[in-house]
């Protein structure tokens, strides 16, 4: 966001009073400068969750106008909400606040809008790949896990892509059940800030 702010101030003359702050002539921008904004916002800001696409800010104007903007395209999106994240160096919380891309949009987020984040595009085309796919047996989910952690330890994520499951269905009704079986364990976490717990074979 901070690079698309000094893109537009330099050569578009939109004028930030500081940079990543919403200003009234980013709505007279054409609608493809516009949605390149909203994808930058996202590929920072963004993540995406098992059946959505949510982005957080603490710029409640900027939200604002990434909201309007993918209204503007017909890319549905939720109530804006708010939560209290963090303690600022005075000592205050600040605010965060949030909006969801609704499942029947994320098709057309993708066509529109999309992600340049190569994690983030994985899991946008994991959400659509789970919406064309029928169904799995228990016994076909069972196989492709225990033939992914045969080849070393992964995280629910990792083997969802490969099993075209959300994290969440993988964890509850398969990860679980199977490590009481002792057919797999815990492997610590994946190395990184936020890195996932990894299974691998018993």
């Amino acid at each position: 966001p901070t690079a698309v702010a000094y893109v537009l101030s330099s050569k578009y003359d939109v004028n930030f009073s500081s940079f990543g702050c919403y200003t009234r002539s980013l709505e007279k921008l054409p609608e493809k400068y516009k949605l390149a904004i909203v994808q930058a916002f996202f590929d920072d800001e963004g993540y995406v969750h098992d059946s959505n696409i949510q982005i957080c800010s603490a710029n409640k104007k900027m939200l604002l106008f990434i909201k309007r903007t993918l209204e503007n395209v017909h890319i549905h999106t939720g109530k804006l909400g708010s939560y209290r994240d963090y303690y600022r160096k005075d000592n205050s919380i600040s605010k965060v606040f949030y909006f969801c891309v609704l499942a029947e949009s994320v098709s057309e987020f993708k066509r529109l809008v999309g992600f340049v984040s190569p994690k983030k595009k994985q899991y946008l085309d994991l959400i659509l790949k789970i919406r064309k796919r029928g169904k799995y047996t228990q016994g076909n989910v069972r196989e492709i896990i225990l033939n992914e952690l045969a080849n070393g330890p992964r995280t629910a994520r990792e083997i969802s892509l490969k099993a075209i499951i959300t994290a969440y269905n993988l964890r509850k009704c398969y990860l679980y059940p199977l490590e009481k079986e002792e057919k797999i364990k815990r492997f610590g976490k994946k190395p990184g800030k936020g890195g996932g717990v990894l299974w691998c074979l018993q």
